[in-house]
């Protein structure tokens, strides 16, 4: 019974206390206000908000996500997404581009790798990019001038192939961070 009265006693103070502060009325203001405030902006180019579209966590500060029809990526500002007439094609085709660098895409039963794994010009390597095994394919030297990726089981297994050609060191760094930031629907 003790243990009731001594429970009793706080619920009354912190009532008296929470009614000396404003109780119901401060409460109705309050209300209209998020109930957590987002982060002030640093300064550091970091965008809040809706502004920042990405979902992809590899997607770099700054770059635009680009929802085709069966998957997203994230490109940066300067880039822009070109879709190819479907009807010709067995597969969903298109490329990414800024004026100077142009990567191209297949996405379809017919999708094929661009360069074979037997060439010694280029190097091949693998990781895990929208939770599928991605074959990433970068040039080595001379005659070598392909940079691109494949994945041979994407969703409904359909494969998909993206590729550019002739790109300088920087396209291909930017390629690479384009081809990361893929996300099948």
């Amino acid at each position: 019974m003790k243990e009731l009265k001594w429970f009793g006693s706080l619920l009354a103070v912190l009532f008296l206390a929470w009614f000396i502060s404003g109780g119901p009325e401060r409460y109705d203001l309050e209300n209209d206000k998020p109930f957590i405030k987002p982060p002030s902006p640093l300064n550091t180019g970091e965008i809040y908000g809706p502004e920042n579209t990405a979902v992809n966590p590899n997607t770099p500060v700054g770059w635009k996500s680009v929802s085709t029809k069966y998957f997203s990526v994230a490109l940066p500002t300067d880039w822009a997404f070109n879709e190819s007439d479907s009807s010709v094609w067995n597969s969903y085709r298109g490329e990414f581009t800024n004026g100077s660098s142009t990567i191209f895409f297949e996405y379809g039963p017919y999708a094929t790798i661009p360069v074979p794994t037997t060439d010694d010009r280029h190097t091949f390597t693998y990781e895990t990019v929208a939770s599928y095994y991605a074959t990433m394919i970068k040039p080595t030297g001379f005659m070598g001038n392909t940079t691109g990726m494949f994945i041979d089981r994407a969703p409904a297994l359909e494969k998909f192939s993206i590729s550019g050609y002739n790109l300088n060191p920087s396209a291909q760094n930017t390629a690479f961070s384009i081809f990361r930031t893929l996300e099948f629907y």
